[in-house]
C-alpha cells in the first residue's frame, strides 16, 4: 500500500458546488489523498470530482458513509471534513501534529463561521441532561489559544487515528447523523485515548450548508440524545424523558419515536432487563396507555420476537351474514402468517363460523367482550354510540390494544383506531357522522362496492382507499338436476327490508304452474317477522318453502337446483332518501350466478355492478318488470341456458381465491409498515421528508 500521511474524507450530499470549493481549498500534496463518499440517493456525481477517490454510498446514512470511507482510507490518520467547510493555510499540518503522541486518537480543528469569523466550535461539551453544544459558539476568535484536551471532537473537521476507530467498533450507524461525535468521544475515552483541539488548525464553516430548509439537526440531536443515554448512561434514561425538549414543547409524536429508538438501542446493548421496567413506567406518565402498548408491540415485531397479532372485530358475528363471511374469509388466509383472533360481543364459536361459511379457521381464536348495551337483546346496535356521552364500545378498544393489526369488519365507527395498523371495512355507511365517530383515524378504509363508496363519500366525506368485492365461493361440487325453483336468499330481518313477504305476494299473483318459490336465510331467535311470513305462506296454501339458518352445504345444493334467483331488497324504496335499505352489494346474487341461476334483481344499489341487464340476467324497477322478466325466462330454456352460462362466467371475478389474495397483500403491506427500518433507524432523506411534510 502506498504511504499516505493522511486520508481526507468528505461525505458529500446535495449540491456539488460547496464540496468542490472545499476540495479546492485543500493544498495539493502527494502525501495525502482525498476520498469522496457520495451520500446522495440516486444522483451519481462521479464526473464532477476529478483527482479524488470517489465512492457511492448505498445508504443515506452519514455514519455508514464514514465507516465506508474509513474502510477505503490508505492512511492510519483519517481527517473527516464537512463539505460546506473551507480550510486555512497549514490546516492539515496542524491537525496532524499532535498524533506523535500515541495516546491521542482524535484532533479537532478550530472551526470559525465562514462569514462572521466568530467561533463555531472548539470541540463539544455537555450543557445539561445529555444535551450538547459547540464550545465557544458565537464567541470572538482568540488567536492565542493553545492545543488542549476536550471531551468530544467536532465532526466538522476532525482527524482520527484509524486503528483507534477500528478498535472501538467504528461509528455507530444507529445514530445516522449528529451526536455520533459525542458517542465516538465516549468510546475513545473508555478505551484510554485522548481527544484534543488544536486551534492552529483552522476551518471556515458555512454551518448547516448542506441541510438548509429543514431542521435535521433538531430531529437527530433530540433523537440521538436517547441513544447516548441508552448506550452509555441507561440508569439515567427514565428520569430524563421529561427533560427532553420535545416533552417540554409538547411534541409528543416526535418524543414517542425518539424514546422508541432509545429503547431499541437499550435492547441492543443488553441493558433492558434492569432498566426497561422503569422506562416503561415513566412512559405511562407521558403517553396514553394505548401508545405505550403500541410501542411495546412495535419493538417486539421489529425484533422478530413473535408473529403479528391480528384481530377481526365484528359486533354481529353471532349472525349468519355476508358481512360476517367477509371477515371470516380474510381470517382463513391470514391465519397462516398471523395470530388471528375474532373479537365479538355475543357468544359464538369458531366451530359455528366454520360450519356456516365452510371455512377452515382452526388456527384462529375467539374472544367475547360483553358490553353494557343490549344486554338482554341478541343484537348489538352500534347507533347507541351516536347519542352516548361515554363510548359504549370502549371495552372493545381496551381489547384491541393487545393486537398489532385490527380489522373493523362490520362498520362500528365508535371503535377508535388504536392498533399499529387499522383497517375499516364498510359495507354501507348506515349512520351519519355523530358522537364517537373514528373512521377517519383508520389507516385504510375499504368499501365493498362502488355503491357503498359513493355513499361513504357523500355521508362521511371520506374517500375509501380501495373497493374489494365480497368473496363468493358457493359452487356446488356434486351433480344435481335443475328444477323449476325460484330461489331467494336473504337474512330474515325483523324490519322486513329484504322483502320476502312482497316476493310471496308476487309469486301468488303469478301462480306459475309447476314452479316453486324457496326462501332461505339466517335469523335470530324469536323473529316475529319470520313467524308472520311462515303463517302467511301456510294460510295462503302456496307452493313456497321457507328455510331458516340453512347449512352451507344445503344452501349450495339449493342454488344448484334452482333455475331463477330473485332479490328484491330495495323494492319500492327511494334510493336517495333511504340508500341503506337497498342491497349494498349482493353476495347471494353472485352465489346464485356461480351455480348457473339466472338472477332477476332490483335495479339499485350494488346489484347494478353485478348484473349486466339482458346479458347475464335482468334488473327490474318494479313488480311488473319482475313478473315480465321471470315469465320470459320460464318460457325459454334456450334463453335461460344462455343467460345462466354468462352468469356463471361473470361470477368468477368474485371468487374467494381472488379476494383472499387481495387481502393478503393489504395485510402484508400493513404489517411491513410496522416493521420497516425507517421507523427505527431512518435514513436522512426519510426524516427530511417527514419534517418537510409537517
Amino acid at each position: 500500500m502506498k504511504f499516505m500521511k493522511a486520508s481526507i474524507l468528505i461525505v458529500h450530499f446535495g449540491d456539488a458546488k460547496p464540496t468542490l470549493k472545499c476540495i479546492k481549498s485543500i493544498k495539493s500534496d502527494l502525501e495525502h489523498e482525498i476520498i469522496i463518499v457520495d451520500n446522495n440517493l440516486n444522483d451519481d456525481q462521479r464526473a464532477k470530482f476529478a483527482n479524488v477517490r470517489y465512492f457511492k454510498s448505498d445508504l443515506n446514512n452519514y455514519c455508514h458513509a464514514l465507516n465506508f470511507g474509513f474502510s477505503k482510507a490508505q492512511s492510519d490518520i483519517v481527517v473527516v471534513l464537512n463539505p460546506d467547510a473551507e480550510v486555512a493555510e497549514n490546516w492539515l499540518e496542524e491537525i496532524l501534529a499532535p498524533f506523535s503522541d500515541e495516546k491521542v486518537a482524535g484532533v479537532s480543528s478550530k472551526i470559525l463561521f465562514k462569514k462572521s469569523r466568530k467561533i463555531n466550535s472548539l470541540g463539544i461539551e455537555e450543557i445539561e441532561d445529555y444535551y450538547y453544544r459547540d464550545i465557544g459558539f458565537e464567541e470572538d476568535d482568540d488567536p492565542y489559544l493553545k492545543p488542549h484536551e476536550i471531551e468530544y471532537a467536532s465532526g466538522c473537521s476532525v482527524a482520527y487515528r484509524k486503528s483507534a476507530i477500528t478498535e472501538v467498533g467504528g461509528f455507530d450507524e444507529d445514530f445516522v447523523m449528529y451526536v455520533e461525535d459525542v458517542d465516538m468521544g465516549i468510546k475513545l475515552h473508555k478505551a484510554g485515548y485522548q481527544l484534543l483541539v488544536n486551534p492552529a488548525s483552522i476551518v471556515y464553516h458555512a454551518f448547516h450548508g448542506t441541510s438548509k430548509g429543514v431542521d435535521l439537526p433538531w430531529y437527530f440531536c433530540n433523537r440521538n440524545r436517547f441513544l447516548i443515554m441508552a448506550k452509555h448512561y441507561p440508569a439515567e434514561f427514565a428520569e430524563n424523558i421529561k427533560t427532553a425538549h420535545p416533552y417540554i414543547h409538547k411534541q409528543f409524536d416526535y418524543l414517542y419515536d425518539f424514546i422508541k429508538a432509545g429503547i431499541l438501542k437499550l435492547i441492543k446493548e443488553g441493558s433492558y432487563e434492569e432498566y426497561l421496567p422503569e422506562i416503561m413506567e415513566e412512559c405511562t406518565k407521558v403517553f396514553p396507555l394505548d401508545k405505550v402498548q403500541n410501542m411495546i408491540n412495535e419493538l417486539e415485531l421489529y425484533l422478530g420476537l413473535r408473529k403479528p397479532r391480528l384481530a377481526f372485530y365484528d359486533h354481529a358475528l353471532q349472525f349468519i351474514g355476508g358481512g360476517q363471511k367477509y371477515g371470516a374469509t380474510i381470517a382463513e388466509v391470514a391465519q397462516k402468517n398471523y395470530d388471528c383472533t375474532f373479537i365479538t360481543n355475543k357468544p359464538v364459536t369458531i366451530e359455528n363460523l366454520e360450519d356456516w361459511y365452510d371455512l377452515d379457521l382452526s388456527k384462529c381464536d375467539l374472544k367475547v367482550v360483553p358490553l353494557k348495551i343490549n344486554k338482554k337483546d341478541e343484537k348489538i346496535n352500534p347507533t347507541k354510540a351516536n347519542v352516548a356521552i361515554d363510548n359504549p364500545f370502549s371495552k372493545v378498544e381496551d381489547e384491541i390494544l393487545k393486537y398489532d393489526l385490527v380489522v373493523n369488519v362490520n362498520m362500528v365507527p365508535a371503535v377508535n383506531a388504536l392498533a399499529l395498523q387499522n383497517i375499516f371495512i364498510c359495507h354501507f355507511p348506515d349512520s351519519l357522522k355523530q358522537n364517537h365517530f373514528y373512521v377517519k383515524n383508520y389507516d385504510q378504509l375499504i368499501a365493498n362496492s362502488k355503491y357503498t363508496k359513493k355513499w361513504i363519500e357523500k355521508r362521511w366525506e371520506l374517500d375509501p382507499d380501495e373497493i374489494i368485492y365480497p368473496p363468493v365461493d358457493m359452487k356446488y361440487d356434486g351433480e344435481v338436476k335443475k328444477e323449476n325453483i325460484i330461489l331467494s336468499v336473504a337474512r330474515f330481518e325483523e324490519s322486513g327490508s329484504k322483502k320476502q313477504k312482497e316476493l310471496v305476494k308476487i309469486f301468488e299473483k303469478m301462480r306459475p304452474e309447476g314452479w316453486k318459490l324457496v326462501l332461505a336465510g339466517g335469523t335470530m331467535k324469536d323473529n316475529k317477522y319470520l313467524e308472520r311470513l311462515k303463517e302467511m305462506v301456510k294460510r295462503r296454501n302456496l307452493n313456497v318453502e321457507v328455510h331458516e339458518n340453512v347449512s352451507n352445504s344445503n344452501l349450495k345444493k339449493l342454488y344448484a337446483q334452482a333455475k331463477i334467483f330473485w332479490h328484491a331488497c330495495g323494492l319500492g324504496v327511494n334510493e336517495q332518501k333511504y340508500p341503506n335499505l337497498i342491497e349494498h352489494f349482493g353476495m347471494t346474487t353472485v352465489e346464485a350466478m356461480q351455480n348457473s341461476c339466472v338472477p332477476i334483481v332490483i335495479n339499485g344499489g350494488g346489484q347494478r355492478e353485478i348484473v349486466d341487464h339482458g346479458k347475464n340476467g335482468y334488473k327490474f324497477k318494479n313488480e311488473g318488470q319482475l313478473v315480465k322478466f321471470t315469465r320470459k325466462i320460464m318460457a325459454s330454456d334456450e334463453l335461460r341456458t344462455t343467460l345462466s352460462a354468462a352468469a356463471q362466467k361473470s361470477s368468477k371475478k368474485y371468487e374467494k381465491t381472488h379476494f383472499q389474495k387481495q387481502f393478503s397483500e393489504i395485510l402484508d403491506t400493513a404489517a411491513a409498515k410496522i416493521t420497516q427500518k425507517k421507523n427505527f433507524v431512518p435514513e436522512a432523506h426519510h426524516v427530511f421528508n417527514l419534517l418537510k411534510a409537517s
